[in-house]
């Protein structure tokens, strides 16, 4: 595979200053042509004419690039249709027993519903920590009856980023069953090692993986499935799904392809620098930053604090000016794409902070 540069990739970005990368993802241009020729073909034909459209090569070549990409060397890697259904299809799939569910109360919604559903579906107690979302206040509701800990591994609305290798460190000691959401992390903010020691590991295939929604990757431990094979057939039915969106498979694909040519390590350097610089020259206009807790957020998302009365409202009018971003709770959420300069993300400051003078916010 070759790549053209960047402006030749992302030619539709000169027309406006996109800040909403963890919550839309935006794909290279390349990466569009193959999955518009894949569904092109498919409404079409009714079918698919070349092999390599095929839905069982279209799984094999999603499953093989998200393993690729995840570099996870055990366990289970492979496509789902979403994050929550992944996570929601292996936990009802576990083998019956008793102990605490803990999650954050500041969660992402949808992974404190799951907490909350798994808890009540099984008899397990709940356990809801609430203040802080940090791994020392996970850790005080963790002990030897602890059953399942889920976590999402960046915060959606902050941008901090939770401490795996501790929590890591007590599902060795505990053996708690450990769920990571990590859709507003891969590939900006990797596992890492931490992989190995994450008996679910999911994200979305949208957001900064720039796919389409409809797909989900999934990485199993060999503790989980050793776990599952107990109550399932040696193919892990129905933990993976049957339902998945092949144009949404394809679009993961291509893109897990696309970052392992472009080179992961440069997408994940430029867009911390990116959101550096959004931190710096907010901080000089004077906006104060939304934080999640003592240890500063190093992922791609940066938060000004900005009343939730009035924060949807002024995200569409900023749109109507050529920048997206995204209201948050009481804060607008910037997360920068990689292609953004320094001097792109100033002006994008300015207008922010001349719109907000101009509208008394």
């Amino acid at each position: 595979m070759s790549l053209m540069n960047d402006d030749m990739e992302f030619g539709q970005l000169g027309g406006f200053t996109y800040l909403d990368m963890a919550a839309l993802g935006i794909a290279p241009a390349s990466v569009r042509e193959r999955v518009q020729a894949q569904l092109a073909e498919y409404m079409l034909y009714g079918t698919c004419a070349r092999d390599e459209y095929r839905p069982d090569e279209i799984i094999r070549r999603a499953n093989a690039s998200v393993r690729d990409l995840l570099g996870a060397p055990a366990g289970y890697t492979f496509v789902g249709s979403t994050a929550t259904a992944v996570s929601d299809a292996v936990l009802q799939a576990m083998p019956s027993g008793r102990g605490s569910v803990v999650c954050c109360t500041d969660d992402y919604p949808g992974l404190v519903t799951l907490a909350r559903r798994y808890a009540a579906r099984t008899g397990r107690e709940l356990r809801l920590v609430p203040g802080e979302w940090n791994a020392r206040a996970l850790l005080t509701f963790i002990d030897e009856g602890t059953s399942v800990v889920l976590t999402s591994h960046v915060h959606w609305i902050t941008g901090a980023v939770m401490d795996l290798a501790a929590l890591s460190a007590a599902r060795r000691a505990l053996g708690f069953t450990f769920v990571v959401d990590a859709s507003q992390a891969m590939p900006i903010v990797p596992a890492g090692a931490e992989i190995e020691e994450i008996d679910i590991f999911v994200s979305v295939a949208h957001k900064w993986l720039c796919g389409a929604p409809g797909a989900a990757i999934a990485h199993l431990s060999p503790r989980i499935i050793a776990q599952l094979n107990k109550t399932l057939d040696d193919d892990l039915w129905p933990v993976v799904p049957s339902n998945q969106s092949y144009t949404s498979m394809l679009a993961l694909a291509v893109m897990s392809e696309w970052f392992m040519v472009y080179g992961p390590e440069r997408v994940r350097e430029r867009t911390l620098a990116a959101a550096s610089t959004v931190r710096e020259l907010a901080l000089q206009q004077g906006w104060t930053l939304v934080s999640g807790s003592d240890d500063f957020q190093q992922s791609g998302i940066v938060t000004l604090s900005f009343p939730q009365a009035q924060a949807s409202q002024f995200v569409q009018h900023m749109r109507t000016r050529g920048i997206y971003l995204s209201a948050r709770g009481e804060g607008l959420r910037l997360s920068p794409h990689f292609t953004l300069s320094h001097e792109a993300i100033g002006r994008a400051i300015g207008t922010l902070s001349t719109a907000a003078r101009e509208l008394q916010f």
